[in-house]
Order: structure tokens, then C-alpha cells, then sequence
């Protein structure tokens, strides 16, 4: 699978940016669709298949986030050095693991608040076992 850059939610402009700096790159970009915000995200970039019961959330989700599938480390490197340079500032970011390409964007958007969360506080990891 092409290198590929899950954008979720992101506003026009900062979307526009994270596209230039992915072209630059050799980078897809794929957006999230509200509609699909509940399928896995190996789903949606072709790795697993779609549920197909699933619709979009009851509540509009709004939480931005980037997510990087297929991405080696030098290019993930490259994507963030760019994202800097240009100011694009998305606080989420992932890199999809098998563990987590079984989630939905608002778990992983979730999971990613809650550690963000324990980091800035000082508390333990919310993913380590006690």
C-alpha cells in the first residue's frame, strides 16, 4: 500500500498545507468523511473491510487528528519537519499499528487525549498495566 496521511477533520487551510507538504513527499492524502468515522481505520485505507452496519456518529465528532499508515520512519520524519515548518499544528497525530487500525477515528481520538492527558499531567500511562 502507497504511503498514505488520514487527515480527520482538519479546517480548509490546514488541510491545503498538509496536502502541499504530502505531494512534496509522495504522499497520499485521504480525508475522513463524518460518514465514515465509525468504520475501522484499516478500512479506510483498504487494509481490512468495511463494516457494513456502521453509519455516521449520532453527535458531529470535531476533533482533529493525523493519522500516518504505511509511512517508513524517514518519511514520517520528513512529514512532521514539514508540517512544522509550514505551522501546521495538529495536536493528534498516529502512526496505524495493527492494534489500532481495528479502532474508529473517535477511539483513537480518545486514546490519544487520554495520553496526551497523562503526559501533561504527570500521570501514569493509561495503557500500562498496573
Amino acid at each position: 500500500m502507497r504511503p498514505t496521511v488520514l487527515c480527520v477533520n482538519l479546517p480548509a487551510d490546514k488541510l491545503s498545507r498538509v496536502r502541499f507538504a504530502c505531494m512534496r513527499l509522495s504522499l497520499l492524502v485521504k480525508c475522513v468523511e463524518q460518514k465514515d468515522l465509525l468504520q475501522p481505520l484499516g478500512a479506510l485505507c483498504g487494509l481490512i473491510s468495511a463494516q457494513a452496519d456502521v453509519s455516521a456518529p449520532d453527535t458531529p465528532f470535531t476533533g482533529e487528528m493525523l493519522i500516518m499508515v504505511n509511512l517508513n520512519r524517514q518519511q514520517a520524519e520528513r512529514l512532521l519537519t514539514a508540517l512544522k515548518q509550514a505551522k501546521v499544528h495538529i495536536p493528534l497525530k498516529a502512526v496505524l499499528t495493527p492494534t489500532n487500525m481495528h479502532w474508529d477515528c473517535i477511539r483513537l481520538h480518545a486514546e490519544l487525549t487520554a495520553e496526551r492527558t497523562a503526559i501533561e499531567t504527570g500521570a501514569p500511562d493509561p495503557h500500562t498495566a498496573d
